[in-house]
């Protein structure tokens, strides 16, 4: 059963990730898109969000109604290894080492942007 400093110490911990990683997508999404074309680059990547949100969400209230809250927390940890492997190419016949991600993402994010350095 869930107690209020459970759900309190739950809404923490969502808010946190939300301003960890909100202000990271806007920047990154202001650089990629062109100046009249901001509004509609925002729009689309919120719209994807959302259907992102909502089908994590209906996945993982079906694993829960069906197979428990174990297999719903085991569904995700699946899908964010995945996540993981995919994202810094740890994955397929041409595997990467984690070293050399690393530092090919630092690199990436310290790039000038329109003659501005780039900081994340």
């Amino acid at each position: 059963m869930a107690t209020p400093y459970g759900v309190l110490a739950g809404v923490v911990l969502w808010g946190l990730h939300l301003g960890a990683t909100q202000g990271v997508f806007a920047v990154l999404i202001a650089r990629a898109a062109p100046q009249d074309r901001k509004a509609t680059a925002f729009g689309v990547f919120n719209f994807f969000s959302g259907l992102a949100m909502l089908a994590s969400g209906l996945m993982a209230g079906m694993l829960w109604q069906y197979a428990g809250a174990q297999a719903s927390f085991a569904g995700g940890a699946f899908f964010l290894r995945r996540s993981v492997c995919w994202c810094f190419g740890l994955h397929g016949p041409k595997k990467r080492t984690c070293k050399k991600t690393v530092w090919q993402a630092k690199r990436f994010c310290m790039k000038e942007v329109n003659g501005a350095p780039g900081r994340i």
